[in-house]
């Protein structure tokens, strides 16, 4: 007996480039690059130097875009490819949910379940950009009253 298995080529452009995972939520910088929501906020506030990885320019929370587009386009490249959607914020403590997509032949009925449930996995993500960018704002000015504390009263004592 042999073991049929069959390799799924994945579009580079669907892979971020700090995981060099399927991407599930991802945003875009400034510079244009795309890559996962959570790999690059983790890159921007816990690494050494808050560039991008690809152009090395610098990089703000504030200016990442949500790129529905891409987003989009991973979920229609996975319901044909019979793959799980996941549209997952992975907390450290809590595992995700995989929705596997069983694909059957079209009623309406599974077709407007299917769109429902992408329709739920874009209104999360929308939630989650939302807070996200509260948060940014929230920090952003919280590092510009430090600076401006800084400059007014000449750096910071030890």
């Amino acid at each position: 007996m042999s073991d049929h298995t069959t390799a799924i080529d994945i579009p580079d452009h669907f892979l971020c480039p700090i995981t060099q995972e399927i991407m599930a939520n991802p945003i875009r910088t400034e510079s244009g690059h795309s890559f996962e929501r959570k790999a690059l906020y983790e890159w921007v506030f816990f690494g050494s130097n808050p560039t991008c990885p690809l152009s090395r320019k610098p990089l703000h929370p504030s200016n990442f875009v949500r790129d529905l587009k891409l987003e989009r386009e991973i979920q229609q490249w996975k319901l044909l490819n019979k793959m799980p959607l996941s549209n997952q914020e992975d907390d450290d403590d809590t595992e995700a949910e995989e929705e596997e997509v069983v694909i059957v032949p079209a009623t309406k009925k599974t077709a407007q379940q299917q769109q429902e449930s992408i329709l739920e996995h874009l209104v999360e993500g929308a939630k989650l950009d939302k807070l996200m960018s509260i948060r940014d704002r929230v920090l952003y000015n919280r590092e510009r009253r430090i600076a401006s504390y800084n400059r007014t009263r000449g750096g910071v004592r030890c």
